[in-house]
């Protein structure tokens, strides 16, 4: 049973907390409302990664390089991929217990979620880190080598 003198926003920290997720979310109080926004983006780097990549291939394009004009095709492909395993969610409820419940069974299906998301991204680091040897190799040949 909770303390009605805790503040509700501290029971979501606490819920976020034994749910593994807080370094995701960010909770903030607006008068009686409270908003927890959860971000979570497990191949942030293999974005950035595959972003660089298709900057150097655009420059290699530009001097008539056809398999490269390929390449950022595969790569803008693996991008969509990439965007579905990302995670970007903003709930909002009033600070009442009925509130605060209903919170934490969204945020326990959130969590569930993110797992499902943990999995699949597991799966697209190895699709990334393949395509990412290729395109390096191919860089490498084209004479790009400033990787």
């Amino acid at each position: 049973m909770r303390s009605r003198r805790m503040d509700p926003a501290d029971d979501i920290e606490k819920v976020l907390t034994n749910l593994g997720i807080e370094e995701f979310a960010r909770v903030s109080r607006l008068g009686r409302m409270i908003r927890v926004e959860i971000s979570y983006d497990p191949l942030h780097q293999e974005r950035e990664s595959l972003l660089n990549f298709k900057s150097r291939l655009k420059r290699l394009r530009s001097r008539g390089d056809t398999v490269g004009k390929h390449l950022i095709q595969q790569i803008e492909y693996f991008i969509e991929r990439l965007d579905r395993v990302t995670l970007e969610k903003v709930l909002v409820t009033i600070a009442s217990s009925d509130g605060i419940e209903k919170l934490e069974k969204q945020l326990i299906s959130i969590q569930k979620e993110m797992k499902e998301k943990q999995r699949k991204a597991r799966e697209m680091k190895r699709l990334v880190r393949s395509l990412s040897s290729y395109i390096r190799e191919y860089l490498r040949n084209a004479g790009e080598d400033s990787f």
